[in-house]
Order: C-alpha cells, then structure tokens, then sequence
C-alpha cells in the first residue's frame, strides 16, 4: 500500500488494486503519515526514493 501512495496513487485506486475500502486505506495512509511524520504524499514519495524503495 506505502508504495502505491508513494506512486501517486489516490486512495481509491489502492482501494479497488487492495479489494479494501477508500476509508480504510484512508486510515492506513494517515497512521503510516504519522509514523513517517509525512505531511503530504510527496513526503511518501520522498521517503521511497531516498530509501530506494522506487524504481
């Protein structure tokens, strides 16, 4: 899910991709935020890349 978002996905795409719904992946983005303390999903995106977690 973390690398979907990186991506740029939007929650519903990774919803529909996860079989799981908007607000849970909703939920699973702003505690994985927290914990990152991201603030945006270029934060995640950064975070991927500077991990090497991206292509």
């Amino acid at each position: 899910m973390f690398l979907k978002l990186a991506q740029g996905k939007s929650a519903a795409e990774v919803a529909s991709d996860l079989s799981l719904s908007a607000k849970t992946v909703s939920t699973y983005r702003a505690r994985l935020m927290a914990k990152l303390q991201a603030r945006s999903n270029s934060d995640l995106t950064y975070y991927a890349l500077k991990h090497q977690l991206l292509d």
